[in-house]
């Protein structure tokens, strides 16, 4: 047998050995941490879900209350105004209407928005001003 011959029957298996211990051994470890990154995926979707149901009954709460209602109301009173006073500028009856009838939707969103704060008095007060009547 030659050098050559002996050195790769020797250390060839060795090499061969070692390289299945590094494969045995790197299993062993991607196992556990793929399983501590699915929990920690798991528990960011969770929370995830949680603010998305916390935002939307915010949302909804104010979506739905007597103040969201007023400032509407506010709004398209506002607008409204505005419409008539460029109607009256550019001489357009038909416009003129349409800024009547905003400033009418406007002051019955108000109406609405004031009897559901009516209602319910420990609404958040986002117009104190229309309390006050």
């Amino acid at each position: 047998m030659s050098g050559t011959e002996i050195v790769t029957n020797v250390v060839g298996p060795t090499i061969e050995e070692m390289k299945q211990a590094v494969e045995v051994l790197a299993d062993s470890t991607i196992a556990p941490i793929q399983a501590a990154a699915l929990e920690l995926q798991e528990n960011a979707q969770s929370a995830v879900d949680q603010v998305k149901d916390a935002v939307t009954s915010a949302v909804d709460a104010i979506v739905q209350g007597g103040s969201a209602d007023q400032m509407r109301g506010y709004a398209n009173e506002a607008m409204g105004k505005v419409k008539v006073a460029v109607a009256l500028a550019a001489q357009s009856p038909e416009l003129v209407v349409a800024g009547i009838a905003q400033q009418t939707i406007g002051e019955m969103q108000k109406f609405v928005g004031e009897a559901k704060l009516a209602a319910d008095p420990d609404e958040l007060k986002i117009v104190p001003e229309a309390r006050r009547s």
